[in-house]
Parts: C-alpha cells; structure tokens; sequence
C-alpha cells in the first residue's frame, strides 16, 4: 500500500515554517509505490535568487536536511522535483508518511554535498501560478529559429560532423538571421544556471530527466535543451512503448507525490521527462515540479502518469530511470515556482513513419506520435529519427545513408527530403529533419507547425563520395551558341579517378566579355544562391521564408552544377526578379531611397545528375567572342 498524505493537507504558509520542524515528503523510488522519506528544516530565506526555474526578488525557500539513509546515498535526485514536503506541527503525532502541513516541494539542492540538502518552493507561491491557468496571454516563443539553428551548427563542429552531411542546416541558419529580429541572436551558447552546477557545492534547480539510450546522442544534444529544465539521461531501459509486465498501470494516478510524466514522442519509442506531482488544488489543478520546465508562461504539453525502474545513484546527479503509463491531460501554465496540469489541458501531436534499410538487416518501419511545440517538436522529430537508425546496430565506419521523404506543415506546405550522406550518422540523420522543422516552427513570422513525417532510410557500407579535382575546358574562347565542352576529373573514396565529360551551351545572346565559369558542388551552389540573390533571404512572411527552405531543401547533394555568371547585374524589387530590364528602367528602380530594389547577378546554369555526392568547387575564366568563328 502507497504512503500517503490525507486527501486535503493543510498548507503551512512559509512565514510559520520554523527551524527545526521535522516531517517527511513523499515520492516514487521504483514502480508507482509513494514512499515517505524523513525531512527537518534548517533554514527560511527570502529574495532567493537562483535563475532559471525557481526563485526571485520577493519569492522565497525552505531548506530542508534528508536524513533517509536513502537520500543521504543518492542525495538529491533529478526526477524529484516536485515531491511534496509535509511539516508536523508540535502538537501532532510524528508519524513519517501520515499527517503534517504542506510547506512545498522538493525543488533544488546541493549537488555533490556529504548530506542531502534540498531547497523547498513555498507551497504559496505554486498555487499562485494556477490561479493565471484560464490567463488570455499569448504563449511567447521560448526559442528562435537562428539559435536553434546556430547551436545544432555548434554541435555539428564539435562532434566533427562532415560539411557535405550538414550544410543545409548551416544555410538554414543564414537565412533565418537574416528574417529574424533583434532578439534572436544567439544568447543560446550560454550556459543557463540549471547546468552550471554540476561540481560540488553549486545550487541547482533539479532536472526533469529524458532517457536515451545512446550517451554520446544525449551528452551531444543537451545544448539544445539549455533554456529548459529537461536533462538528458543515458539509459536504454527506458525506450520501451508501453510500461513493463511488472508494473500495475491500474494503480498509477496524478497524486501528491506521484510520478509527473511529460511526453514528448510515443509509441514504438517514449520519450518523456519525469517529476513529481506536489498538490491537487480544489479546482483540481494539478501543481508540480517546484520549478519551470520553459518558464514560458502558457503551455501545451502532454501529462501522463508514470513510473520509476529505478534511480540511478551519480556523483553529478543521482536520477530517476522510468517511463509513462497512461495519459492523463495538458499542462496549461509554466512558470518559475511549478507547472500546472489539468485533466482537460488540450494538446496536439504529429504523426512520424521512419522505415529504416540497414546493409542485411531486416527493413524495418517505426511510428511515432510527436507532440506539437515550437520547442519541443524538431528535438522529438530528430532523437526518434536518430534512435530509429540504430535501433539494431551500430553504422559502419565506411557507409552511404540515404534519406527520402517528405515533411508536412500546416496550410498544406511540403518539403521533400532527399539526401545523401557520405560518413552518415545517427545524428546527422536526426539534424536533416530537425534543421528544416526548427526554422518553420520557430521562425520570426509565424509558426508553422509540422503536421506529419514520412522518412526512408538505407544504409550502404560503401563510401559514395567524390572531391573534384580538376578539369579541363576545350576552348576557353567561345562565340555566343558555341558549346563549351569539358572534362572534369574526380576522386571517390576507395577507387581510382573518374572523368566526368559535361558540354555547356551558350546562349546566343550572351553578350560579350570575360565571364567566369563554376563548377561546384550542391553546398557551395546554395552559399553562391544566397550570398547572390540577397532578396531571397529577407523573408517577410511565413510564406516568403517556406519557398526559400523549399529551396534550399531541394538542392541535391548527387548533382554538379556548372555556372557561367553574366556580366551585368540585373534587379529585384522585393522577391520578384526583373531580369533583362532597359537600361533606363534600371536606373529609375535602383536608387537610394529603396531598400526593396536588390541588385543580382543572373547566371547560366547546368545541373548535372552524378551516381555519388561530390564536393569542391572549379573557377576557370572564359571569353565570349562574337567575331570568332571556328574551323
């Protein structure tokens, strides 16, 4: 039988909480069973400041000692937060698990300290957070689009990750700089305080721990959750579906002191972030964590109940391993003191179909629920992506990853994916849907929620990558409707040099002069669109920066492109193109006193279909000449 407080605790307000005062708190070590363990304060303070999660001018803490022999092994543990904290008053019969007056929840603590000491959010200061639970505010958005992308581009340099795997997220990242406001720069390298502490002796709000079963996927992606309170956990016992055969799901419920699940994706994968359930208002609120998830405000996200396998003793963190179990509603309110849960809190998911071909393994086809948010959705979308490749084996060393599919967004907006990656990993699968998702759902104009994914995926133990190394022009003098023929040689990985012939035809109204021909890559083309045609990246609308991703997205990596640039530069007026304008009519439209008129140059281009991702880039010169004849 579970340990529990009565039905309808009495509050302790914390100007009664007094040093010394003994009593207990209750949480979930393992199953669903609420277990007391024995608490004494030790001190009141006020104005406490910690930063993220808990804390401020005016807002105050209850320190508490956990003499349990349990917690003084563990110390405080990630996944408690929320844990309700009852106090007896002198004249009640100390008995732990019975009884006492509600001061808070289990919140922060010291980690790496000799004895386990935790700071309590006053029970007040949560219950003032659902009564804005039915507030009109907009939901604000807790993260650009350029920081997202900025930071994945971080991460991608820092896990060595090959340019020709990863240059759509960086132009990505150029473009939403470019659409975004001022406020979206990238404070996100900063490291927020609820990961500072993590040597001995630093105070710390406690995490909400995320399991992943690979801890070079998680140690690699908690940057992207450095706003938030989530921590990511190695531990792969938590990737099941559906809880254990041990577990009693008919016995699980939302209760003081229960298992608090959020999921962020279900199905043939869970990923939830765990905490504690503090207190069920009379209005049925149900009040949690002690501290932020986002500290957004507004919020929609899913609540499940849960349960705990076990918790994982750490000197840099003791946390919770578990799952979720049924769900139970929405979180309608995220503040600094608690989230606030309700039975009918609405939310909503997409749907993901990832089919994986993998050398000799069996195909295999896996689903997933992801939830809709602006934050959440591309981080679900790329960890079940990445999980998924490899779910049965690691990649090999040498290999070919091959990505086709298509991503769904509101208002009927499709983006095909379809890539190749040379030295692919887990990972940079992950990145190729998390780069697109993250610059439409949190760009600068609106949100553009992904509705669906479809993605299939193989596997080959061959390197398909070619360098250009060189190449070689018939002519380098040419009239206009001349073909300008060429041999380009390449390098692939593990075989000898290629000769690739390509033939160029020039228009015969190209004018005369020296123009400059490239020969280039698909990473490089898109840099060259970009940096060219400057009107494509000042997007002013949601509309405006989909046809520009769109764009990105449909460059292939499997193609040469061969450009021969003009040498008169033509105008834009807005996103609209005005090639071929009289000379008069440019010089009314390219004036000072507008900053919608953008110069460009046009260029004549060949897209060349190759068996294999190639990658440098060839200039060569070449001089069109009308009075040349050839024999």
């Amino acid at each position: 039988m579970a340990a529990i407080a009565q039905a309808a605790p009495q509050i302790m307000p914390i100007d009664e909480v007094r040093v010394g005062m003994k009593g207990y708190g209750l949480s979930v070590f393992q199953g669903t069973r609420i277990e007391p363990f024995a608490v004494e304060v030790v001190s009141v303070t006020r104005n406490f400041f910690l930063g993220l999660g808990s804390g401020g001018v005016k807002r105050g803490a209850i320190w508490i000692r956990c003499p349990d022999g349990r917690m003084s092994q563990l110390g405080p543990v990630q996944g408690m937060s929320g844990s309700p904290i009852y106090l007896w008053r002198d004249d009640e019969i100390h008995e732990l698990g019975r009884g006492g007056d509600l001061i808070g929840a289990f919140a922060f603590g010291f980690l790496g300290s000799k004895q386990c000491y935790v700071g309590v959010q006053p029970i007040e200061q949560m219950i003032d957070v659902a009564s804005r639970t039915d507030s009109k505010q907009d939901k604000t958005t807790s993260q650009s689009a350029a920081s997202t992308l900025q930071t994945i581009m971080n991460i991608c340099d820092s896990q060595g990750l090959p340019r020709h795997n990863t240059w759509r997220n960086a132009a990505l990242a150029q473009l939403v700089t470019a659409t975004g406001s001022e406020h979206e720069s990238h404070q996100q390298t900063a490291v927020p305080t609820t990961l500072i502490g993590l040597a001995e002796g630093k105070v710390v709000p406690m995490l909400l721990p995320l399991a992943l079963r690979s801890p070079d996927l998680a140690d690699a992606l908690q940057p992207l959750l450095n706003r938030s309170s989530v921590k990511l956990v190695a531990a792969s016992s938590t990737l099941a579906g559906t809880p254990p055969a041990w577990i009693n799901r008919e016995s699980a419920s939302l209760q003081p002191g229960s298992v608090l699940s959020i999921p962020l994706a279900y199905g043939d994968m869970e990923l939830s972030a765990s905490g504690t359930v503090t207190h069920i208002t009379d209005a049925g609120d149900i009040l949690a964590f002690g501290h932020a998830m986002e500290g957004q405000g507004p919020q929609t996200l899913p609540i499940a109940s849960g349960y705990v396998h076990f918790v994982m003793p750490a000197q840099s963190g003791s946390f919770k391993v578990g799952g979720s179990i049924d769900l139970m509603g929405g979180l309608v309110r995220d503040e600094n003191s608690a989230v606030v849960g309700r039975h009918d809190g609405k939310y909503e998911t997409a749907t993901m179909t990832i089919s994986t071909d993998v050398l000799e393994q069996t195909p295999e086809a896996y689903q997933f629920q992801l939830v809709k948010h602006e934050r959440f959705t591309a981080l679900a979308a790329a960890i079940c992506a990445a999980e998924s490749m490899m779910a049965v084996q690691r990649l090999p060393s040498d290999n070919t990853v091959r990505l086709n599919g298509k991503l769904r967004f509101a208002g009927d907006r499709v983006l095909e994916i379809n890539q190749q990656m040379p030295y692919g990993s887990p990972i940079a699968v992950g990145f190729a849907l998390m780069g697109p998702i993250a610059a439409l759902t949190q760009n600068a104009h609106e949100q553009i929620m992904l509705e669906s994914v479809e993605l299939e995926t193989s596997v080959t133990d061959t390197v398909q990558l070619a360098v250009i190394l060189g190449a070689r022009l018939d002519h380098d003098e040419l009239a206009p409707g001349e073909t300008l023929g060429m041999t380009i040689r390449l390098q692939q990985v593990n075989h000898p040099p290629i000769d690739k012939r390509l033939e160029l035809t020039i228009p015969p109204n190209v004018p005369e002069g020296k123009l400059k021909l490239t020969i280039t890559d698909g990473p490089t083309y898109i840099r060259k669109l970009l940096a060219n045609r400057s009107h494509l990246r000042l997007t002013t609308n949601g509309d405006e920066l989909f046809a520009t991703t769109k764009r990105i997205m449909e460059a292939r990596d499997d193609m040469l492109y061969v450009l021969l640039d003009m040498p008169d530069s033509e105008l834009a007026v807005g996103r609209q193109e005005l090639p071929g304008l009289p000379s008069s009519r440019r010089a009314m439209l390219a004036t000072n006193t507008s900053t919608l008129t953008t110069a460009y140059k046009e260029w004549i281009e060949m897209v060349v279909p190759m068996d294999l991702v190639t990658t440098g880039q060839l200039k060569f010169n070449v001089q069109i000449n009308r009075s040349l004849e050839r024999h």
